[in-house]
């Protein structure tokens, strides 16, 4: 009956539901759980205790396969000692839950102990044959209410683009990507986020053979076609388990102010491919990948390259082995002072692990600590659209990979950025506590321009956007080489909530 009842509740809007597919999954299984555990409760004492119940004048008692007691019998009334069990009555079984002493009088010879009495003579007989009924009504009831209810999603890009053109977003936007599960596109209501969403391309990159054997279909948000407007380009890097989603409020005011803007979806996260043709997902892939979308989609431009948490690590990595590439760097909250991963646990438990973070309750209590709030209309439409690249194929086998080949270890590498550098730190971070990070990355870059943001966690380019974008913008028009000279330059941003 738990297992009924629980496949019945997630059919119901809850707040931290699973994904549709896995909801459906949970509750066939539960259902299916439910009715075997309940059909053999009920095996054990028989199939028809509510057609025929016990007859109050009856005892029966079992030892082995010899039944005694006192009561009627079929076809001798009134009979004394061994009988045999009216057809009616179910067979009794020693794994009884009750037990007491036989009220009948009988001979010693009739009745052998010890002795378990027959479930039928129990009041728990009936229920259990009750509760395994009304389990059964339950689950027909849940699997009937999930049948009902959406899955494949056929129409809902159609919705989804509709609802945008009620909010003025249509014009500007394509229909939804289809390698995106429609279902959990469903989802999304937030404008920005389908906005965005609506212009991810996906282009094809040649690689090195011992990356891939075939181009890797490589998704980002830019301009489209290919239009350049002869600035240097900028390009920003998302964080850990993220995608190109999480530059949706900063694109839109880099574009407003002249900037040629890409939020690039790094391999094995995102909505990049993973093809099983790709064999590495290390940090030395994801910089070799990064490397060729640069030389074929932006046609070696040099460019200003930015990067939150371990997107910075990247930008890093990038920047220190591809110098003439890279103009000037923006780091955001970055984690380049965590060098590896740790002790590794045994691969069935790392899958497990990936596995958990597709749920949307750790997502959702990791994104209320990146955000540095408990407010939901803040954090739930940053979870839903931080998690949509994980529903795709092969994530798990992606970000076991990464994990497995010991993650970024560049923090001896800090100092060889030659490039200009701005750093920006939410001063509320509770990811990289910024104090103890946000020194050391100014002693080892004395020359860089630091930033504070305040009334911010780790993620100042979600939660500020605008304040995040004046600043980047300020970087760009200052002189390169009065910054260098300048020394750290450490400034607060006043936030107006």
């Amino acid at each position: 009956f738990a297992c009924s009842a629980t496949a019945f509740l997630p059919s119901f809007p809850m707040p931290l539901s699973p994904p549709l597919p896995l909801a459906c999954g949970c509750e066939i299984l539960a259902g299916i759980l439910g009715l075997c555990v309940g059909a053999l409760a009920v095996a054990a004492v028989g199939p028809v205790p509510l057609l025929h119940p016990p007859t109050p004048t009856a005892t029966w008692a079992v030892h082995g396969a010899r039944v005694v007691g006192q009561g009627p019998s079929v076809g001798t009334p009134n009979a004394v000692g061994p009988t045999h069990l009216p057809r009616a009555q179910p067979l009794a079984t020693p794994y009884g839950i009750a037990r007491r002493e036989a009220r009948a009088s009988t001979t010693p010879q009739a009745l052998d102990r010890p002795y378990v009495e027959a479930l039928h003579a129990a009041p728990s007989r009936p229920l259990s044959a009750s509760i395994w009924v009304l389990s059964a009504a339950v689950t027909a009831v849940a699997l009937a209410w999930r049948w009902s209810y959406p899955i494949s999603g056929s129409a809902t890009a159609n919705e989804t683009f509709a609802m945008m053109s009620s909010v003025g977003l249509a014009e500007t936007a394509r229909p939804l990507p289809d390698f995106v599960p429609a279902d959990a596109l469903q989802e999304i209501k937030e404008p920005q986020a389908l906005q965005a969403l609506s212009q991810i391309q996906r282009v094809p990159i040649d690689v090195p053979s011992d990356l891939s054997d075939e181009p890797i279909l490589t998704s980002f948000l830019g301009p489209s076609d290919n239009k350049h407007t002869g600035s240097t380009p900028v390009v920003l890097l998302h964080g850990f388990d993220s995608n190109c989603l999480e530059w949706r409020f900063v694109l839109p005011l880099l574009s407003a102010a002249g900037v040629e803007a890409y939020a690039f979806d790094i391999l094995g996260w995102g909505f990049t491919e993973r093809s099983p043709a790709i064999r590495s997902y290390s940090p030395e892939a994801k910089r070799e990948h990064l490397y060729q979308w640069w030389r074929q989609h932006l046609q070696g431009r040099p460019m200003v390259l930015g990067g939150a948490s371990i997107g910075g690590a990247l930008a890093i990595d990038f920047a220190t082995h591809y110098p003439e590439a890279v103009e000037r760097v923006v780091l955001t909250a970055p984690q380049c002072f965590i060098d590896g991963l740790g002790p590794q646990p045994p691969r069935f438990a790392l899958s497990l692990g990936i596995k958990a973070l597709k749920s949307k309750w750790l997502r959702n209590a990791v994104t209320k600590t990146a955000y540095n709030t408990s407010d939901p209309t803040v954090s739930e439409p940053a979870m839903l659209a931080g998690r949509l690249h994980t529903l795709m194929d092969r994530y798990e086998e992606a970000t076991v990979a990464f994990i497995e080949s010991g993650g970024y270890k560049i923090s001896k590498r800090v100092p060889d950025i030659k490039q200009p550098v701005l750093v920006m730190w939410g001063r509320q971070d509770k990811i990289l506590e910024p104090r103890q990070y946000a020194d050391r990355i100014q002693e080892m870059l004395p020359d860089c321009e630091f930033v504070w943001v305040d009334n911010s966690g780790h993620v100042p380019h979600c939660i500020h956007p605008q304040v995040w974008t004046e600043a980047v913008l300020q970087f760009l028009r200052s002189d390169a080489g009065t910054q260098r000279s300048s020394g750290t330059h450490e400034s607060k941003i006043p936030v107006e909530l």
